[in-house]
């Protein structure tokens, strides 16, 4: 973190048609962003001579660093959910990759591991999506582990579920 006499960036200008809720919500964004490198102290500085108001710029401060403080407190069950994605993905992916490289496919069995590494990808690369939703940031310590496995679970239950149905009758021919 800087100095507090140190110059912070300075936020967009206040525009003057908006209203204090709009006028907040860009300084809590701009507070957030730059958190990590300057004080509150050098970002209200800023903010004040972008011509925003002390009102906004305490409002703001507030917002922000609830988003921060739910940001770090949410930070353990995302981290969780992340792991249990990776891992249902590993483990489900090493699973059909036996199957498949192991049976008779009558030659097909490294086409169906591309067509599910495909899959696979696509549904990890939303899931990951999902994972990293700001909702989850907001709600900090109330974000429970299962809402944000929810949506990678049933991808991943869809994509090896298509994949077993139209796999499997062809295993042992």
């Amino acid at each position: 973190m800087t100095d507090p006499s140190e110059a912070a960036p300075k936020p967009v200008q206040r525009p003057p048609t908006w209203g204090p809720t709009e006028r907040v919500m860009l300084l809590t964004q701009h507070f957030v962003t730059h958190a990590q490198r300057f004080t509150p102290e050098a970002l209200s500085r800023a903010a004040l001579e972008a011509g925003y108001t002390p009102e906004d710029v305490q409002a703001a401060l507030a917002s922000a660093d609830a988003r921060l403080r739910a940001a770090e407190a949410s930070a353990p069950a995302r981290s969780r959910a992340q792991r249990a994605i990776l891992a249902a993905y590993g483990i489900t992916y090493v699973l059909f990759a036996l199957v498949f490289l192991t049976q008779q496919f009558y030659g097909s069995g490294p086409i169906f591991l591309f067509i599910l590494t495909f899959s696979m990808l696509l549904a990890l690369g939303l899931s990951a999506l999902w994972a990293r939703r700001g909702t989850w940031t907001e709600r900090g310590a109330s974000a429970s582990v299962g809402a944000i496995l929810s949506v990678p679970i049933i991808l991943l239950v869809l994509v090896a579920g298509t994949c077993a149905v139209t796999t499997f009758p062809f295993v042992g021919r």
